[in-house]
């Protein structure tokens, strides 16, 4: 993992010195292109398996496990939280509750 991240860090560095040469805007137009369509799909996709799975009654805690706070997970603060945890300091507020699903 370590070798993937410096090979892409520099190869971004590279890209962003020789072909986008004091020129931003198109470089981030580009990494936005390459990035947000995918991030949109596995995110539609993620919310509808949600809503299929939860439709049909098969998300649920396990009865032994329920505790005060065992849905913190699904809140909309905790949920808007991951969303934007890729900000400085934006994951120290998460609360992960891990459960065994029944």
């Amino acid at each position: 993992m370590l070798v993937f991240f410096a090979l892409s860090g520099f190869m971004i560095y590279e890209a962003a010195g020789s072909v986008y040469a004091g020129n931003p805007g198109p470089f981030l137009v580009n990494r936005l292109l390459r990035i947000a369509p995918q991030f949109l799909a596995a995110l539609l996709i993620s919310i509808a398996l949600y809503a299929v799975f939860g439709w049909a009654g098969v998300l649920q805690v396990a009865r032994d496990c329920a505790r005060p706070g065992a849905g913190a997970a699904l809140t909309a603060k905790n949920i808007a939280l991951n969303l934007f945890g890729f900000l400085p300091f934006g994951d120290r507020a998460v609360s992960y509750n891990f459960l065994p699903i029944a």
